[in-house]
């Protein structure tokens, strides 16, 4: 087998062409080139441009917890992951952060999270609430229904709010009726009535 020697301006011109290709290759990767001495230069690192936080749109209760999650761009716009990021809670006693991004309601008010990634860094505003009353108790006192006195063999009801008797024999009327107290023996006899002029008329 033959070996067919090139001419030497062939072979610059292949390498020349073998150059362009893998520049415009690793361009198309996202950067680098070859260097002077024709070797692979490493390309920039994409630098982020900004953050961003999102948290759930409704308050928080004391005692709950919900997520964060941060969004890295580049200053290109494009989404970039695997960054590493740092969270913190402007205001610990109303809501704390985890490094996950957790955040735990603590007390009542409003803190700002925040979510940094290679110096830059976003926030958003978390309101912490009470939770809602689940039910109320109420508790009323019994009160007295009135008393059952006996006197022999007479029966009288008590009010609790206002106590009335009326000695044997007088009447009361009210709205158009007549009450009677009649004195009544052991025996049953009912002692006849006797005429008293302080019968009091309302």
């Amino acid at each position: 087998m033959s070996v067919v020697a090139l001419p030497r301006r062939t072979v610059a011109a292949l390498r020349v062409v073998r150059a362009a290709m893998l520049c415009w290759t690793i361009a198309a990767c996202g950067g680098g080139g070859i260097d002077s001495a024709g070797g692979i230069t490493t390309p920039p690192a994409i630098q982020v441009g900004t953050v961003t936080v999102s948290l759930p749109s409704t308050p928080l209760e004391v005692g709950a917890t919900t997520s964060a999650s941060a969004e890295v761009r580049s200053t290109a716009g494009a989404v970039l992951g695997g960054r590493t990021i740092t969270w913190s809670s402007s205001a610990q006693g109303v809501a704390t952060v985890s490094d996950a991004g957790v955040i735990t309601g603590v007390g009542v008010g409003t803190a700002t999270i925040s979510a940094t990634s290679e110096g830059k860094t976003g926030t958003a505003t978390v309101t912490v609430i009470q939770p809602p009353v689940a039910s109320v108790v109420v508790s009323i006192p019994q009160t007295s229904r009135g008393t059952i006195k006996k006197c022999g063999n007479e029966r009288q009801t008590v009010a609790p709010s206002r106590v009335s008797q009326s000695p044997p024999g007088e009447s009361r009327h009210r709205k158009g009726a007549t009450a009677r107290v009649e004195d009544r023996h052991p025996r049953g006899h009912v002692k006849p009535d006797v005429a008293d002029p302080r019968s009091v008329h309302s």
